[in-house]
């Protein structure tokens, strides 16, 4: 999963990151997206922290870095991923002129 999210052109608007804060959007993103069914994957810099969730939603897959500190989202169409951009409102680094 990570390898499909991370190799995609930006210049096809097929994914797009943001700085994220859990205390704020992170009820929003449980309530929206689906997890997907696997368990959270420690992150290197801080084992004992919240792990790394992978949600899911229509034609998206959406990755929270844990700790609430960062956001991925792949979409299958830039459509996909307008909508994630327009449900979660932040500083989106790849949105299109």
């Amino acid at each position: 999963m990570l390898e499909a999210m991370f190799s995609k052109d930006p210049a096809r608007g097929l994914y797009d990151t943001t700085a994220f804060d859990w205390d704020e959007q992170g009820a929003l993103l449980e309530s929206r997206y689906e997890p997907l069914g696997l368990p959270g994957i420690p992150r290197w810099g801080a084992p004992d922290g919240r792990p790394i969730r992978w949600y899911q939603g229509p034609d998206v897959l959406i990755r929270e870095d844990g700790g609430g500190v960062w956001l991925w989202v792949h979409g299958r169409t830039p459509a996909a991923v307008d909508a994630v951009r327009k449900v979660l409102p932040a500083f989106w680094q790849l949105v299109p002129d």
